[in-house]
């Protein structure tokens, strides 16, 4: 766990080790530095073989790791802006507190740089890299959550509770009731290795509380899991075979993604005595194979 300046608590967990700290000189010279202490909690990991998407950003922050990086590199001059734009301008698809026009999934793009767009107004559309629209799936009710991509197919979660898988082409290929309302504000949907695990609300749709995971193929539901805490904001990161994620008051949970059997959960903060508060934060798993909640 790390604690910050201005009240900021991170806690960093390894899935590929054993239990360690950080060298104390490491620690001394963070704490000089930025008033930082840090300790690592390191737990051994199974082998088990993960299947990465080959697209280019198959979801929040761009791979299963969500680690946010790209090999890929984009023009350095900006100065002349985008190449195209898109405003929405569609009203919602069912009635909301939130305003009509509002964005705030983050984009996919597949393999052959085709960019998928949720709107919250009820939306998904898929855009050819030069802009031009190639098609528009008009869901049953707002879209919260960032969809995720697999080799072929797109999945999406409504604030009804419904997750719906789409083929390349728009074409639905199914669409199953994970639960009764999902929570308003984004959250990002995780699929990997045939499982997509969303969240929903058991408590009237105020925060995600429950994780759902459905079988990519079918979707029939393969398990469900309620942490300690609701989970705003839900990010959620496979690494060899577990789902990775955090609770609101940053604790970390490991589960079997495909029986969603918990393996370990922790903090946060370990063993160290904080006073947990909120955080809109998730899990990534950095390529040391550390995860890092805030």
């Amino acid at each position: 766990m790390c604690s910050m300046k201005r009240g900021l608590h991170c806690a960093a967990l390894s899935v590929l080790a054993t239990l360690a700290t950080c060298a104390p000189d490491a620690l001394e010279a963070l704490g000089e530095e930025a008033g930082i202490s840090c300790s690592f909690l390191q737990t051994k990991l199974q082998a088990h073989k993960s299947s990465q998407p080959e697209h280019f950003w198959s979801g929040k922050n761009g791979d299963l790791l969500r680690t946010g990086y790209s090999p890929h590199v984009v023009k350095s001059l900006l100065e002349p802006g985008p190449d195209w734009s898109f405003e929405e301008t569609e009203k919602s698809v069912a009635p909301s507190s939130v305003e009509n026009g509002i964005v705030r999934a983050a984009p996919v793009i597949d393999k052959d740089e085709n960019i998928y767009l949720a709107s919250v107004s009820g939306y998904l559309r898929k855009f050819s890299r030069n802009g031009t629209l190639l098609w528009k799936y008009t869901a049953r009710s707002q879209i919260p959550a960032v969809p995720a991509l697999t080799d072929n197919a797109v999945f999406i979660a409504t604030q009804a509770g419904e997750v719906v898988a789409l083929d390349v082409a728009g074409n639905e290929l199914w669409a199953a009731q994970a639960g009764n309302v999902s929570g308003s504000d984004t959250w990002s949907l995780t699929a990997g290795d045939g499982v997509v695990v969303a969240a929903v609300s058991t408590i009237g749709g105020k925060f995600n509380d429950l994780l759902v995971a459905l079988d990519t193929n079918t979707g029939k539901i393969k398990w469900s899991f309620r942490p300690d805490y609701y989970v705003y904001n839900f990010l959620g990161a496979v690494k060899d075979g577990s789902l990775v994620f955090s609770d609101s008051h940053g604790a970390p949970y490991r589960l079997d993604l495909q029986t969603g059997e918990l393996i370990w959960k922790n903090g946060p903060a370990g063993s160290q005595p904080v006073e947990a508060d909120m955080t809109t934060g998730g899990a990534i798993v950095g390529p040391n194979g550390v995860v890092y909640v805030t």
